[in-house]
């Protein structure tokens, strides 16, 4: 039988990376991870490399396997520091937890001075952080270090506060923003709570609503900076996005955003948040994970989002 011929991406110039967190924090399997990688990448699109995670517990191992299978690190994911004044005690002891399976900030810098990455990437309420500003600017004293990413977080004007820490940056190095499309949709719907689900709040009479001042935020702080990247969530946890909600036309108005800023992207990676795999992938949920990505990116795909 001849082979199917696989879409062709619109925005192929933009590498497409997987992010490495669904091998989980644990990531007993790597391989498996390879083996979601390959698939996807054979049966709908190629993916250019990965956005690397590396958790606490794991990051040799998969460090290891993305080596062996000649997987690139095209971005490197810092730690998590959420921890913000406006938590509650609740948000404070979960963010206390998740961090100690977070790489450390010396292993992120470590990492990316070894790997080479195009970006790195931290989250704007670090650099409220008097410790971390202070390694970040003796590390950005090297040369050739990769593009600096700021990722939006869950609380009030993130993105744009994502953006005015990008512009201080660029003043040592290349800087810009990567938007969490989930993370921005809470901050427009003003849910700001990590822990509930804040996809309980859409209906198909809102979600044009919310669609359209998340569009909005978008294309007004990516006028402000000179580079951005884009994490387009396709898990199925309250961290991904509300796919049964998302139609075609909200897709395509998206891509056509993104035809707009198209020179300023340097990176469109897909996260992977799955409770079923949160401390390891394995072989048992695999199967429904590809199939769920695979109709996922062909959403995307057709309505020229990748």
């Amino acid at each position: 039988m001849p082979k199917i011929k696989k879409p062709t991406r619109h925005r192929s110039q933009v590498p497409l990376l997987l992010s490495t967190d669904i091998a989980g924090i644990f990531a007993r399997q790597p391989q498996l991870f390879y083996q979601l990688y390959q698939t996807l990448s054979a049966d709908c699109c190629t993916i250019d490399g990965v956005e690397f995670l590396p958790f606490r517990f794991s990051h040799q191992r998969v460090l290891q396997t993305l080596t062996k299978f000649n997987i690139p690190i095209i971005g490197i994911h810092g730690p998590m520091a959420w921890n913000t004044p406006d938590r509650n005690i609740f948000e404070k002891a979960y963010v206390g937890m998740f961090s100690t399976v977070m790489p450390s900030l010396n292993t992120a810098l470590d990492i990316t001075s070894k790997s080479k990455p195009n970006y790195l990437l931290f989250h704007e309420p670090d650099f409220t952080t008097c410790c971390f500003t202070r390694k970040l600017n003796t590390y950005l004293k090297q040369e050739n270090t990769p593009t600096i990413l700021l990722e939006n977080v869950y609380r009030p004007d993130s993105l744009q506060i994502s953006v005015n820490q990008a512009k201080k940056l660029l003043n040592q190095t290349q800087a810009g923003m990567m938007i969490d499309l989930v993370h921005l949709l809470m901050e427009v719907m003003e849910s700001f709570s990590f822990l509930s689900d804040y996809r309980r709040q859409l209906n198909h009479k809102n979600m044009s609503e919310y669609w359209q001042k998340m569009l909005f935020a978008m294309d007004k702080a990516m006028e402000q900076i000179p580079v951005a990247g884009l994490h387009i969530p396709i898990g199925t946890n309250h961290d991904s996005l509300p796919w049964g909600l998302i139609t075609d036309q909200h897709w395509q108005e998206l891509a056509k955003l993104l035809d707009k800023h198209q020179d300023r992207l340097i990176a469109l990676t897909l996260e992977n948040q799955h409770p079923e795999a949160i401390l390891s992938l394995n072989k048992k949920h695999l199967p429904a994970i590809i199939k769920d990505k695979k109709d996922k990116i062909k959403t995307l795909l057709r309505t020229r989002v990748l």
